[in-house]
């Protein structure tokens, strides 16, 4: 353990009990925040919505993406 963490460890120990429990709430939270978090999930409809986007693509036409660039031309 590091002499910061052992320091901190030291301090938090001579706090009063309710300081205490915070202190060891924050320590845990941050512990349990570097684990490694479950892979996110999807619903199937959310999953099929997805296939649905993928397989057909709304992609913008030529004429939409020179409109779009000749606002910003000088």
């Amino acid at each position: 353990m590091s002499d910061l963490l052992e320091e901190a460890i030291a301090k938090a120990r001579a706090l009063p009990p309710d300081r205490r429990k915070v202190a060891a709430e924050c320590l845990m939270a941050v512990a349990a925040a570097s684990e490694d978090p479950a892979p996110p999930s999807l619903t199937d409809e959310q999953a099929a919505e997805v296939k649905r986007r993928l397989n057909a693509p709304v992609l913008a036409s030529d004429e939409d993406v020179a409109a779009f660039f000749t606002r910003f031309q000088g």
